[in-house]
């Protein structure tokens, strides 16, 4: 409220003065509002944004503090101005539990105090948590031919994938896949290409390499970009993955980075090319049905 103060003096002479002022004096703590995050369901290794409205009489000072790790720490600390909202950006890299707490503190140029509602937020997965795994089947598919009669030809179409390279008659084949399903938030781990090699080598002299792609082949109308794409790169495997008939799964090493970085785009490509030093063929098929070329991503997940 207000008191009001008339103050009255005179001295020895009779001459007299008055002064007449007022206090006011308030007992309303700072109150809190729209006390909200950007997210009600973070993971670690996340950012979060906290924020809050402070209500008050008057400016004052604000501290913040929250249980990360299992003890409480005071990590900011301002000034504000009656009503302001104030967002924070933190991390949550360092969270070694399955849930954090929260509260905001503030008090005003008149020495009136409080501190928010103690917010929990819990945590999706767990620190270290486990790994998950998703094996897909190409969204789409096909190879490109090249001769020295037909230049480049592309087939997308029908039930078969195959490879089919004979001595001056090399091909090229692309393989899409839709990695929808893996949060964007989530670590790439591993990433393997298995695929089924049926046509019998004998005694041919194969080269059988998986390569990155920049072009998603489903938006590339040009099949020489596609050809290009497919095997102009450095390859993912060292060594030959056709050296015999048979189901072969080869580790694509360098492609957990390069998937890691297409998640916000839901899909990922690899080409493979094949020449060999013969005219004998090799054949890699179908994609459809239990022998389907399929990627299996690896990927950090809660538990």
């Amino acid at each position: 409220g207000t008191i009001s103060i008339s103050i009255l003096a005179n001295d020895s002479s009779n001459q007299a003065n008055a002064l007449n002022d007022s206090i006011t004096i308030t007992q309303a703590a700072p109150w809190f509002s729209d006390n909200r995050t950007n997210t009600t369901s973070p993971r670690h290794n996340s950012t979060i944004q906290i924020n809050i409205t402070i209500n008050s009489q008057s400016h004052g000072n604000f501290s913040f503090a929250w249980n990360l790790t299992g003890t409480w720490q005071n990590i900011s600390n301002g000034s504000y101005a009656a009503g302001q909202q104030i967002s924070l950006n933190l991390s949550l890299t360092n969270a070694t539990g399955n849930s954090i707490g929260y509260r905001w503190y503030a008090n005003d140029t008149y020495g009136n105090s409080n501190d928010s509602d103690q917010q929990v937020l819990n945590l999706l997965d767990q620190p270290g948590g486990g790994s998950c795994q998703v094996t897909l089947n190409a969204s789409y598919d096909g190879h490109i031919q090249y001769d020295q009669v037909s230049a480049y030809n592309r087939s997308d179409a029908g039930p078969l994938l195959y490879v089919e390279s004979y001595q001056d008659f090399d091909t090229r084949a692309f393989l899409e896949f839709n990695i929808s399903s893996i949060p964007d938030s989530e670590t790439i781990q591993r990433v393997n290409l298995s695929f089924n090699v049926t046509a019998p080598l004998g005694t041919a002299e194969s080269n059988c390499r998986v390569y990155p792609m920049s072009a998603r082949p489903s938006d590339t109308t040009s099949n020489t970009t596609l050809w290009d794409d497919a095997g102009n790169n450095t390859p993912y495997n060292t060594s030959d993955a056709c050296d015999s008939v048979g189901i072969k799964t080869v580790d694509l090493g360098n492609a957990s980075a390069d998937l890691q970085t297409l998640l916000g785009q839901d899909w990922f490509a690899t080409g493979m090319y094949v020449f060999v030093a013969s005219e004998e063929a090799v054949r890699i098929g179908a994609s459809e049905g239990p022998y389907a070329p399929r990627l299996t991503i690896t990927y950090s997940c809660g538990v």
